[in-house]
């Protein structure tokens, strides 16, 4: 069949819709696809594993701050203005992840419009030798962590223009280049409305902040997100798909918190063995049918010991926290606790106020941060760099507005 990119289209994961039964003989059925693959020719199963990929973002171009056009007024003596545009292809970014050859390439496209031509500068990633991998394998060993990657960058999440696959012996026309395998599925992310430009100051950081360490600080979040694989489902998500509800927002910060002072070591080693000493005395008086029961309802050791380690968290990032929950952090971390009673127990009685409409917003706004302190810390952003990052964001002097 005729597609958008040639011909060729191979429908994957279908499922029959609607079946209408007429006159004898005559039936018809519905069929649709989750997902397709666009290419110049029809695939089988055998072929669907793939050497390379590339894929474009939104808001990439905008977080690299380089572009290849620029745009030159002239104006003859006697004659009208006029401006004059060029375009020389910036060099690539190069980098490695888990030893596979990264690239950011810029590319362009020409077209005649009504009143001229338009180009449009495109910037896309490209990664090579994965080595065979089906689709399900490159989004989880790469597509994941790079779109975790450039949502925590810019400070939201990041729309695939396009995502296309590679195969080492799928060429065009028998040439050096590899022929694209365009894929159609339902997107990971739909903006309500259209994605505008993204600047400095509402992202964390740019291209431009990290440029001398780009390479280093990829592959340290390649390893952060896979050791903190909890912390990025819970956090990431609610980035592509916010909750619905202010309790569940709150929610997201402080589970994402605790996953993080879990998996970082922060639970106490006292605590582990006091919690294991209690499950033992429990099991013996309570008589579970099952162990295991037991052991998963009573609270984690970094939920026992989640209001310390966050204290301890706002004290580490004390200079940047204070101007938004005040000097009394003890207080802070109370309320927060009390609006976590009220949420898992229906019990106001925890010793402090629980917060409710905008005083639960913006809490939740201000976890948020520390949780985005403690992973750019966490990946080698020196702490006072970190910060100046923080800072700077629009987000961040909003809040400290509000106060």
């Amino acid at each position: 069949m005729e597609g958008p990119y040639g011909k060729g289209v191979t429908l994957v994961d279908c499922y029959q819709a609607r079946q209408t039964i007429g006159t004898p003989e005559m039936v018809t059925e519905e069929i649709r696809a989750n997902k397709a693959y666009v290419c110049g020719r029809l695939l089988d199963e055998g072929d669907l594993r793939f050497d390379a990929f590339r894929v474009s973002l939104d808001g990439l171009r905008d977080w690299l701050g380089i572009s290849g056009i620029t745009v030159n007024p002239c104006k003859d003596d006697d004659g009208p203005r006029r401006l004059s545009l060029d375009y020389v292809q910036p060099s690539s970014v190069e980098a490695a992840i888990r030893g596979k050859p990264l690239q950011i390439g810029f590319g362009y496209s020409l077209s005649h419009v009504r009143s001229g031509f338009s180009l449009e500068e495109k910037v896309s990633i490209r990664v090579e030798d994965i080595a065979g991998l089906c689709e399900e394998e490159v989004d989880r060993a790469f597509l994941h962590p790079l779109l975790r990657f450039f949502a925590l960058a810019t400070d939201g999440p990041n729309v695939i223009d396009e995502y296309v696959l590679f195969k080492e012996d799928y060429r065009e026309h028998d040439s050096e280049y590899h022929a694209p395998i365009y894929v159609v599925r339902q997107p990971v992310y739909v903006p309500k409305e259209r994605p505008r430009r993204r600047f400095p100051h509402e992202m964390l950081f740019t291209y431009q902040d990290v440029k001398d360490s780009f390479p280093d600080l990829l592959n340290r979040w390649f390893d952060f997100s896979e050791r903190f694989s909890a912390l990025c489902d819970v956090h990431f998500a609610s980035l592509y798909r916010p909750g619905g509800y202010v309790e569940d927002r709150f929610l997201t910060p402080v589970r994402a918190l605790i996953f993080y002072f879990e998996e970082s070591g922060a639970a106490n080693e006292r605590v582990r063995e006091f919690r294991q000493r209690a499950l033992a005395e429990l099991q013996t008086k309570l008589h579970f049918t099952e162990d295991v029961w037991l052991s998963q309802s009573m609270a984690s050791e970094a939920e026992i010991t989640f209001p310390a380690d966050l204290f301890r968290a706002l004290e580490e990032h004390k200079d940047l926290m204070t101007p938004l929950v005040g000097d009394d952090l003890k207080a802070f971390v109370g309320a927060v606790l009390a609006k976590m009673n009220t949420i898992y127990r229906r019990d106001g009685n925890a010793g402090w106020d629980p917060l409710e409409g905008a005083d639960l917003y913006w809490t939740t706004e201000k976890l948020s941060v520390l949780l985005k302190a403690c992973i750019l810390e966490e990946i080698g952003i020196p702490r006072d760099e970190a910060h100046r990052f923080l800072r700077r964001n629009k987000n961040y002097r909003q809040l400290k507005a509000t106060g």
